[in-house]
């Protein structure tokens, strides 16, 4: 199955970071538009995100290393099939990350890579999205203005949104099995979703 037909997740093991990476640049220079009752959200896509998407910056060797793998030298190293599965589950059991002061394990990784082809292949289907004001997510690091997310198999696809001047950007995208992750967010109603 090509990663643009998957609808529901996938197994990683089937697939090349390679095959990903070609999968990813379809939405290379894409506008993702949110259309709610009083106004549009328009998210520029880059394939110098999909790294931080499925949390590969938490593979560097050592602090120094970093920045390898962000952005556009990140994309590379996915583009170019530096890293295989395998090799990225073993630099997450041994590097132990945390953010916001909680463990990173493998299977929170391997939900971002499995499931991000899903949500973007239906990202116009079913949408829905909470707004981010003075609440904030407790006990978490997104700092995102709003959070779009999709229900399926009872985990929570969270894409998360930061406004940066007047645009927005994807600051990450996180698979959970709790919706009160979103806490007591107020859901936005959304009229129309589409690609410009």
């Amino acid at each position: 199955m090509k990663l643009n037909k998957a609808r529901n997740r996938i197994d990683m093991r089937s697939y090349s970071f390679h095959e990903y990476a070609l999968y990813f640049c379809q939405f290379d220079n894409k506008i993702l538009c949110i259309e709610t009752v009083d106004k549009v959200l328009q998210i520029k896509i880059s394939t110098t995100q999909l790294p931080h998407l499925i949390g590969l910056q938490y593979a560097y060797d050592k602090q120094r290393h970093k920045s390898k793998y962000k952005g556009k030298n990140g994309f590379q190293i996915l583009l170019n099939n530096e890293i295989d599965l395998d090799m990225f589950e073993n630099r997450i059991r041994r590097n132990r990350p945390t953010a916001n002061h909680k463990h990173i394990t493998w299977d929170m990784i391997l939900s971002r890579i499995e499931w991000l082809p899903y949500f973007f292949n239906n990202i116009s289907k079913k949408p829905r999205m909470k707004e981010n004001r003075e609440e904030r997510l407790i006990n978490s690091s997104l700092k995102g203005d709003y959070f779009y997310f999709k229900v399926n198999s009872n985990e929570y696809l969270i894409l998360s949104l930061l406004k940066i001047g007047k645009k927005y950007t994807l600051e990450s995208f996180i698979v959970y099995n709790d919706i009160r992750y979103l806490g007591d967010l107020n859901e936005v109603c959304i009229k129309n979703v589409y690609w410009k």
